[in-house]
């Protein structure tokens, strides 16, 4: 076990050394680091800081994101490459364990793993996995190894917002922008919608984990939403492009040049774009920690909306209150009914 994780820390420090090669700006660095290995270098606080406070820390640090975007990649190049076939699972499924062994193991990237691992021998075998049945799998398969993990914020969140999102995604984004007959094949529609749906992803997740970030963290950043937004597209840019440098960049000099200039300048603007959503008034502030009841509450109200929509939910609120009120009425009426009293 001692060489196996030996092996896995000289591949990570492989891989990190290769992909930020020839970055001048100690920031870019720290960030391609965090975004493709999770290795912390020296000025990784520094620039974690900022995505933590405006809610974009998930961007940052290895978690299912990026996994996801590493396995939608190998599916879309195995099928334009091959078409379908049963080896695509297969082929992702390398992948991931490959990706598992040069980044750093914490509960986010080790739940997509082992989701995304199921759905690959799914496709392996063309049989159609359900979602639930994977987030717990995964569930209890990180609580038989590490039981303590069931206390963590990481652990927490993790699964909390992934199954808020398997929940309510489709439900949102069908009250919010109907289906796909309201909309013509035009590339504008389709961005539009994608960006909507992108919208409702981010909103479903900062909805169902910002009470527990108040409870873990006493923290609240209001801006959220539109940093997750702005910043998943040139997120993912980041990643593909050093992974495009980590295969082919070493057999061609001047494309790795090119793709090196590239991710400086992308991550240039990110870290730009997070201190400047940072030094907004009002974009994170501390509160108190809130009793668990209450997050308990907020939770549950961010469950009844992804079911029922806002006007739904809020009616049959009220609708609960006035019965509640009705029936201690009636009760205070039977206690001081004076027909009820013997002479």
């Amino acid at each position: 076990m001692d060489h196996f994780h030996t092996l896995r820390g000289h591949m990570q420090k492989q891989v990190t050394d290769r992909v930020v090669s020839g970055i001048r700006s100690e920031d870019a660095r720290a960030c391609i680091a965090l975004m493709i290995t999770g290795v912390r270098q020296e000025s990784w606080s520094q620039v974690a800081k900022p995505f933590r406070r405006i809610g974009a820390a998930h961007l940052l640090a290895i978690s299912g994101l990026h996994l996801a975007l590493l396995a939608g990649g190998c599916v879309l190049l195995f099928q334009c490459w091959v078409g379908e076939s049963a080896w695509r699972g297969r082929f992702v499924l390398l992948v991931i364990l490959l990706y598992l062994l040069v980044v750093q193991w914490r509960p986010p990237i080790l739940r997509a793993g082992c989701m995304l691992g199921m759905y690959s021998l799914g496709l392996s075998f063309r049989r159609r996995v359900s979602s639930w049945g994977m987030i717990s799998a995964a569930f209890l398969a990180l609580l038989i190894v590490q039981p303590g993990q069931l206390f963590m914020p990481g652990f927490q969140l993790s699964f909390l917002v992934v199954s808020a999102l398997i929940f309510g995604t489709r439900r949102v984004n069908l009250r919010s922008i109907g289906g796909d007959q309201q909309f013509s094949p035009g590339w504008c529609r389709r961005m539009m919608r994608t960006f909507a749906s992108a919208w409702n992803v981010s909103l479903i997740a900062w909805l169902i984990s910002t009470p527990v970030v108040m409870y873990h963290f006493e923290m609240c950043s209001p801006y959220g939403v539109l940093a997750s937004v702005v910043l998943l597209f040139p997120t993912a840019l980041i990643l593909y492009l050093s992974y495009m440098r980590l295969l082919v960049g070493w057999a061609c000099p001047p494309l790795d040049d090119v793709l090196r200039y590239l991710l400086e300048w992308i991550c240039g603007i990110v870290i730009a774009t997070v201190n400047c959503i940072d030094r907004i008034p009002g974009s994170s502030f501390e509160t108190e920690s809130p009793p668990l009841w209450l997050v308990a509450l907020l939770i549950a109200g961010v469950t009844c909306w992804m079911q029922f929509g806002a006007r739904n939910t809020i009616w049959a609120l009220r609708q609960h209150l006035v019965r509640l009120k009705s029936f201690k009425r009636i009760h205070a009426t039977s206690r001081h009914d004076p027909s009820d009293t013997s002479e």
